[in-house]
């Protein structure tokens, strides 16, 4: 408990607060980027004057309450904004290689469970059903998450609640905080795929039918002229011969 103190003490202080979760998906890292948004004034304060930095692996050497980061140890970059309306914000972000992000340290502490895999082009995501984030930070009143996932992947399954092109959004209340798994599998696209037409083999034997019936026309055409004049050829000669011997 206390190193879930430690990691996001803050989410316990706030009076109540939506969280947006959005991770960026490349082909050799992932970007985490998390927004807490405070909902009053006094939750305006808090943010303002919290400066307790968040480990970014989950074996990291957790460090004492103090505010100073450990040499070595790595960090999420942590920033504080006010939106349009006032208020205060604090976002968390960190660029993983892909290979290290089953070692985030939000992410793992969030979920009942935490799983990737990887199979020759394929890239599989998926959590356990119970979303922790609700019972661990008890302000978060709602949960926001969004995937991108970069053009060079496409999306093979997953239990988005809703998507619009390469973009997962998934919205989770407290409600059904129990029986929530995250599931996403995408695939590396193959060169050329983007660009390629696929070959129809009907279409290209019309194609070929017309070509050839074009070609037989034509020559239907000039032996049929031919025959007319071979046919006006010879009655001139029969004429011919005929007005010889009526003389």
């Amino acid at each position: 408990m206390k190193k879930l103190l430690m990691l996001f003490g803050i989410l316990f202080l706030l009076s109540g607060c939506s969280v947006t979760y959005e991770l960026t998906i490349t082909e050799d890292s992932v970007r985490e980027n998390v927004t807490i948004y405070g909902e009053d004034s006094s939750d305006n304060e808090i943010i303002s004057i919290y400066e307790k930095p968040v480990e970014a692996f989950i074996d990291s050497a957790m460090s004492s309450e103090s505010i100073e980061k450990l040499p070595g140890e790595e960090y999420y970059e942590m920033t504080k904004n006010i939106d349009a309306l006032g208020n205060r914000y604090l976002n968390l972000n960190y660029n993983f290689k892909k290979e290290d992000f089953k070692r985030a340290s939000i992410i793992n502490y969030s979920v009942s469970s935490f799983e990737i895999e990887e199979e020759k082009d394929e890239l599989r995501f998926f959590t356990g059903s119970y979303i922790k984030a609700f019972e661990q930070y008890n302000g978060i009143n709602t949960l926001d998450i969004k995937v991108n996932v970069d053009p060079s992947y496409e999306i093979v399954s997953s239990n988005a609640h809703s998507i619009s092109g390469n973009v997962l959004s998934w919205q989770i209340k407290k409600e059904n905080k129990r029986n929530s798994p995250l599931n996403l599998t995408i695939r590396k696209k193959k060169e050329g795929n983007d660009n390629e037409t696929p070959s129809n083999p009907s279409s290209n034997n019309s194609s070929n039918t017309t070509n050839n019936a074009n070609d037989n026309s034509g020559n239907n055409l000039i032996l049929a002229f031919g025959a007319l004049i071979l046919f006006a050829l010879v009655l001139v000669i029969i004429i011919t011969v005929r007005n010889k011997y009526n003389k």
